[in-house]
């Protein structure tokens, strides 16, 4: 066969696919509804798609209290004008926002619908924090505005964090799907540490928009972009990262102008206008391993600004196209393992400023014309043994609930068949550890307003968690009664700011796991620990002591300390998480430790590496931290390590005491912080080897301490003193020593998929 019909028949194998790809849906979600969950059919909400339900959804969002729940069977939702969620009780009045609040709905089966005049907003929010909304279709029918606008109003102090959304389509709406920031003349205020996971954003102007500085740590797993008139996906000041997601027929699936660096991976587009638009001066972007099919535009991506790091990605045209990339003339580039497929070459001009090398590996990862990243199926406890209705809980912070709270466990555990054991909204005072053994069921409560605090020996840990099989922590809080806060006010220049510095006595955990027997796999799901905002690096939070390699462990939408110890066996993954100290230590290092998406701010320690062990991260932000925000360890003699981590900004020194290996800073941000002087590394003992891959100086000098180390940049670029007179001869140019740096990072994907995504491996 002659070599350009071989191409074509490839070609077309890869696309047929293509062509059997339904406009996939939102699962239905079987939700049973818990005893602190507020059923809205029992409050004069109707849900059969003719009744105006307006005034009653609105009855029940104004009477909403901190750590609320809402809950919405099947039904048809018909909405007429705009429905506003606004702290408007007397609850606490000096937090003006609500805090702690769920929404559960099923899926595809609970459709919120707008049939008023033409032009408005269907959901406006000011102020929420730590809310979780999960199963919805907000519906615009061509005629609302916008489905859900942030308006945090800056001059009330709204700003809002960490908020999770699942399993939601916003469909039909003329300009935004989701708003967060400036809309029209009205101020921005902020949100930050957002998740998007299994969306659907479809048949609108933008998908989603925000626009505001300090809208930073949107994370987009498992979406799907179709449709939008406008675009997908627009980011303006703020950051972002988008993995495993799908876009289709947008005019534009990605506009990206973000302050600090962001990231697509493992994601495919088809028959957009573009992929991706990405402008900016100061902050690094990456695409990882994505397949980009019959773009409409003379270019798939558009790309100047601060360094562009891409690996592992396909374009492919059935058309004749010129090129996949155009990229500024003086922007740095570093790239390696792309193809095109029907396009002349890969980028519209050679330049000087950008850098490639050959792989000697390929990635394990092959993306498919037809991924779908929308579950078909969705397994939710069908039985809930609830702690205060079905054993006696009390849940006033006074009374012991220790039995009751076990009991349910217990009562779970024994019924198997993922039955769940539930601590409806309440403060649980426990004076023992709680015991989770075992697997087939699941742990947890509503919200984060589920607490439990721990008023035992400080040596003991409030749960224990020794599982076999699957075990499921889902969503509440840990608290132990013990600690005490001291607070400092620090003159950091600009300002003076209170620190939070706690002191506790004791060995105990919030959450100690221990290895199972014959394996496991753990999910802590929404579950909080001890270290936000407070300087005790060392103590509580998520233990994990000694796992093997048969244990598995996800920490999704979590906060607090994380401790590894001796768990270097393990397979550990940590998809969304926010806040507190990263420890690991230990000699064991058989298995896997990665991280998607973390940020930190005004830890003790950001990151605290011992025993040169290993870990990669894709995407970490780092921020506000004390002197010795991020120390890597080692010791002489150590097995070498190796650490590829992602700042997605980073302000203060890296500090490598003793470190035996591999450092590599991968599209890296480093930030001139107001009151914390110049980042940089500096390197105690013996230095490893250290190299800075497409990253960007955002920083009058980048401090190097020796100033004659050794440290290999490629494509990397900036404002800073790095590439200046004091560095000559020490800075070095080896483009071959990115392999170690991608081979991580496509691991970490690869780990990801396996964990999350196996059909797509099963293909």
């Amino acid at each position: 066969m002659p070599g350009y019909l071989s191409k074509l028949v490839l070609l077309l194998a890869l696309l047929l696919p293509l062509h059997g790809v339904a406009r996939t849906q939102i699962p239905v979600l079987d939700h049973t509804p818990a005893s602190d969950w507020t059923n809205v059919k029992d409050h004069g909400v109707v849900g059969d798609g003719v009744a105006d339900d307006t005034d009653a959804l609105q009855a029940l969002l104004r009477e909403l209290r901190q750590g609320s729940i809402l809950y919405f069977p099947p039904g048809v939702y018909r909405v007429t004008r705009e429905l506003l969620i606004q702290k408007s009780t007397d609850e606490n009045p000096r937090e003006r926002r609500l805090i702690g609040i769920g929404f559960y709905g099923h899926g595809a089966d609970t459709v919120l619908k707008y049939d008023g005049e033409p032009g408005a907003i269907m959901l406006r929010i000011r102020g929420m924090l730590h809310y979780r909304m999960d199963g919805f279709v907000f519906d615009g029918s061509g005629k609302a505005r916008v489905g859900m606008y942030h308006d945090n109003q800056p001059d009330r102090d709204l700003f809002e964090t960490h908020l999770y959304h699942s399993f939601i389509t916003m469909r039909g709406f003329t300009q935004y799907g989701i708003l967060f920031g400036y809309l029209d003349d009205n101020p921005a205020g902020a949100s930050a540490e957002t998740a998007f996971q299994h969306m659907i954003f479809e048949d609108c102007g933008t998908g989603i928009a925000f626009n505001a500085f300090n809208d930073y740590n949107f994370t987009f797993d498992g979406c799907i972009f179709r449709d939008n008139a406008r675009m997908g996906l627009e980011c303006v000041n703020g950051n972002f990262y988008v993995r495993n997601s799908r876009f289709e027929r947008n005019a534009l699936d990605v506009f990206a102008n973000p302050e600090h660096s962001s990231s697509i991976r493992r994601s495919v587009s088809v028959g957009s206008g573009a992929f991706l638009h990405f402008q900016n001066g100061v902050s690094p972007f990456t695409v990882e391993n994505c397949l980009v099919i019959d773009w409409k535009n003379d270019v798939a991506i558009k790309t100047g600004g601060a360094p562009f790091l891409a690996f592992d990605n396909r374009f492919v045209s059935t058309a004749p196209k010129t090129v996949a990339i155009e990229a500024k003339r003086d922007q740095h580039v570093v790239h390696t393992a792309n193809s095109v497929e029907g396009a002349t070459r890969l980028f519209l001009r050679d330049s000087d400023t950008y850098v490639t090398t050959t792989l000697a590996e390929k990635s394990p990862i092959v993306l498919r014309a037809d991924l779908d990243p929308m579950p078909t199926k969705v397994v939710l406890p069908a039985r809930r043994f609830d702690a205060r209705t079905d054993f006696g809980a009390v849940g006033d912070g006074k009374a012991d609930d220790t039995a009751a709270i076990q009991a349910a466990i217990d009562a779970a555990r024994a019924h198997g068949k993922n039955a769940m054991a539930y601590i409806p909204k309440g403060d649980y005072r426990i004076t023992r550890p709680l015991r989770l053994e075992g697997g087939g069921y699941s742990f947890g409560g509503g919200t984060v307003y589920s607490e439990l605090q721990f008023d035992g020996e400080q040596d003991a840990d409030a749960i224990v968690v020794a599982p076999e099989g699957e075990l499921t922590l889902d969503t509440f809080r840990v608290r132990r009664n013990a600690v005490k806060i001291i607070r400092e006010a620090r003159d950091e220049g600009w300002r003076v700011r209170t620190s939070r510095i706690g002191e506790f006595d004791g060995k105990g955990a919030d959450i100690r796991q221990l290895p199972s027997v014959n394996g496991s796999r753990v999910l802590y799901h929404t579950v909080y620990v001890s270290g936000k905002y407070i300087e005790m690096p060392f103590a509580l939070g998520m233990q994990f002591d000694g796992l093997r390699e048969h244990d598995t462990v996800i920490l999704h939408n979590i906060e607090g300390n994380l401790q590894f110890a001796n768990s270097g066996d393990a397979t550990i993954l940590h998809t969304v998480g926010y806040e507190g100290t990263f420890w690991v230590h230990g000699e064991n290092r058989k298995g896997f430790l990665g991280v998607l998406t973390r940020l930190a701010t005004r830890s003790k320690h950001t990151i605290f590496v011992e025993d040169s062990q290993s870990f990669v991260a894709s995407d970490f932000y780092e921020e506000q931290a004390p002197p010795e925000g991020i120390v890597l360890t080692g010791k002489p003699g150590d097995t070498p390590g190796r650490l590829t981590l992602g700042f997605v900004k980073i302000d203060r020194i890296v500090h490598v005491r003793n470190y035996v290996g591999e450092i590599n800073l991968v599209a890296t941000q480093f930030y001139l912080h107001r009151s914390h002087g110049n980042p940089g590394i500096d390197f105690v003992g013996e230095q490893p080897e250290v190299n800075f891959i497409a990253s960007y100086f955002y920083v009058p000098k980048l401090v190097v301490d020796p100033a004659d180390t050794e440290i290999n940049f490629v494509g990397s670029d900036g404002s800073s003193a790095y590439n200046s007179a004091e560095l000559d001869g020490k800075r070095v140019h080896l483009v071959h020593r990115i392999e170690n740096a991608i081979t991580d990072l496509r691991k970490l994907g690869l780990v990801d998929w396996q964990l999350n995504y196996p059909e797509f491996l099963a293909q």
